[in-house]
Order: C-alpha cells, then structure tokens, then sequence
C-alpha cells in the first residue's frame, strides 16, 4: 500500500549515497531492458533493406532474363491477339506472384531462426527464459514488401515486354 517511487526516493536517501547503491524500479528496469534490446535489432533493419535491394535486383535480373529467353513464345501470343496489356499483366502477375512466394518463405524461415534465436541463443547470453512472441502485423508486413519488391522490379521487364515486336520476336531465335 506504499507508493513504489516514494520507497525508492527513501532508499536512495538513507542508502544510496553511504552504500553506492541504485535503485530502480521494476518498471524502469523493464523499459531499459526493452531499450537496451530494441537498440541491439536495430541493425536488423539494415539487413532488412539489404535483403530487399537484393530480391529487387535479382527478381528484376530474373524477368529481363526470362522476357528474353520466351521472347519467341511471347511473339506467338501476341500474333495470336494478345495484346500489349495483356502481356504486361502476365509479367506483373507472374512477379508478383514470385514475390509472395518469397515473403511467405521469408516468414516461415524467418519464424524459425528467430524463435531459435530467442528460445536458445538470446536466453543464454541474458541467463534468462525469454518467451517468444510473434508479431501478428509483422505477416503483413512482409507480404507487402515481398509484393512491393516485385511490383517495382517488374517495371522495366514489364515495359520492355509492352515494347515488343510481333514481327522481332517471331524472327528472334
């Protein structure tokens, strides 16, 4: 029934100064303890815009790469009435759908590593049980930016294929 800072305010009075000691309550104690951890990821997000400057340069690579290999194929499309949105569409959607499936792999392997990561290694070094906990909104998240990635990695392959030449493709060998 004694307000916590009011103790603490008496401690440090009668026995901080003669004892050296510090205290803190368990609510500072937590966020520190939450500051001090949330500094150490911080450099997570670094790899995280690494990770997504890769995906984009390989996944667009990968389109160009493609285009160029079917542009026979995507000639016979279009000689057969496809037509130019059409043929963007298809590259978007199949980017896209490249994208998603590597967010969803993103966060099945991702779950893995960070509940090993926080179960066994964090909890040896902290000599605490730490429990795992995993953000909902972080699903989300990297769904959108495996779909974003994509979205933006298809812009040029998808223009170079609006570009396209029936008569080109269908001579191209």
């Amino acid at each position: 029934g004694v307000d916590p800072v009011q103790v603490r305010t008496e401690i440090d009075r009668q026995l901080g100064q003669k004892r050296g000691l510090s205290v803190v309550l368990s609510s500072e104690l937590r966020a520190q303890l939450l500051e001090v951890l949330n500094q150490s990821f911080q450099y997570t997000r670094a790899v995280e815009w690494a990770a997504l400057t890769v995906a984009f340069l390989g996944l667009m690579n990968t389109l160009l790469i493609s285009l160029l290999e079917r542009k026979r194929e995507l000639g016979l499309l279009r000689s057969l009435g496809m037509t130019r949105r059409q043929l963007i569409r298809m590259v978007m959607m199949e980017s896209l759908i490249q994208g998603l499936c590597a967010a969803v792999l993103a966060i099945l392997f991702g779950s893995m590593i960070a509940y090993l990561w926080v179960t066994q290694s964090l909890s040896d070094v902290l000599g605490w049980v730490l429990p795992f906990h995993f953000p909902p909104d972080i699903l989300l998240k990297t769904l959108l930016s495996g779909g974003g990635v994509a979205l933006l990695a298809v812009i040029l392959p998808a223009y170079r294929a609006g570009k396209l030449q029936i008569t080109d493709a269908l001579t191209y060998e």
